[in-house]
């Protein structure tokens, strides 16, 4: 990997590269658990540093282009200025469109932003007594979620056509 170009996160070329099988999770207690006040307590206190800790990851990507970045190309422009941006936008016209002939809900109420599907603890936009008046990750998970699904699909021998313009594999 010494002819990677560096990450912009870390500044470094890394040796190694994260292990395929690496599943990132909570840890788990197996059987019965305590759910006095303390035990609530601690179990917020430990979602709390997890969102705080994706909030981070978030920050630290702001002006970068996700979908460039799981491309393997050079991400270093904003999204919403990328020229391959309608491949998301399209794909998540059509996933909405689908949706709605179904009568079903895009993206459930009270769950995420309706703009930047960020987590309401992350995006409070929508809530009018806060100050927050635009989302400050936009075009960050569209893009990102559907450069996954494309490497996935093209991982899994899936073949994929549509008016979005994503790669067929």
């Amino acid at each position: 990997m010494s002819d990677d170009e560096p990450c912009q996160v870390c500044i470094t070329v890394h040796s190694a590269s994260r292990p395929a099988d690496l599943v990132y999770t909570l840890p788990q207690k197996a059987g019965m658990e305590f759910t006095g006040p303390s035990e609530v307590l601690r179990q917020d206190h430990m979602q709390d540093e997890v969102l705080d800790r994706y909030e981070a990851d978030l920050e630290a990507m702001v002006g970068t282009c996700l979908y460039c970045r799981i491309e393997g190309l050079r991400f270093n422009h904003i999204a919403g200025q990328c020229s391959r941006r309608f491949r998301w936008i399209n794909a998540k016209k059509e996933a909405y469109e689908s949706r709605k002939s179904k009568s079903q809900e895009w993206i459930r109420r009270y769950v995420a932003c309706w703009e930047c599907y960020q987590p309401q603890d992350i995006c409070r936009v929508a809530d009018p007594e806060h100050e927050e008046s635009q989302c400050r990750f936009q075009y960050m998970v569209m893009p990102l979620c559907y450069g996954v699904y494309c490497r996935l699909g093209a991982r899994h021998g899936s073949t994929s056509t549509s008016s979005a313009g994503s790669r067929t594999s």
